[in-house]
């Protein structure tokens, strides 16, 4: 497009597009300098439109800083590391067997170690603490506590 039809192209849009998409969308945005031309050439009083476009704008930086943070693998074990997406985490392990992970929710710290033991109604939980192994038994529908509890 030459420089005369964008010029014609904003001056034809209604005050309410043109000012709620300047204060909208960001600085870098390619059209905020035509835009901005437009706004002075035609003396618009963008007032009533300026809240709402900012309120709109932030929303959406925030929605997009939320699935940045959301898509960082996160350190949260000495024993390995967890990736976080959406509600859930999964927690990786190193162990004399391989790698092993567990899936916990998003909010939820991982695990020491993901060892466990089902029998019956029970489950053992074990750790390594630096007096040595240690384990607790709990019931079967119970989650493991984070560390060793004694």
């Amino acid at each position: 497009m030459s420089a005369q039809e964008i010029q014609a192209n904003f001056d034809s849009k209604p005050a309410s597009k043109i000012c709620y998409d300047y204060y909208n969308y960001p600085d870098y945005n390619i059209w905020q300098g035509d835009r901005l031309a437009s706004i002075k050439r035609r003396g618009l009083d963008c007032t009533p439109y300026m809240a709402e476009a900012i309120r709109n704008k932030r929303i959406t930086e925030g929605l997009l800083s939320v699935g940045q943070a959301l898509s960082q693998p996160q350190t949260t074990t000495t024993t390995g590391f967890s990736t976080s997406t959406g509600l859930t985490k999964v927690c990786y392990y190193d162990g004399p067997t391989g790698q092993s992970a567990i899936t916990v929710g998003r909010a939820t710290v991982c695990p020491i170690t993901n060892t466990t033991n089902v029998s019956g109604l029970t489950k053992v939980c074990t750790y390594n603490t630096p007096t040595g192994q240690k384990a607790v038994t709990i019931g079967r529908a119970m989650v493991c506590p984070v560390r060793y509890p004694g």
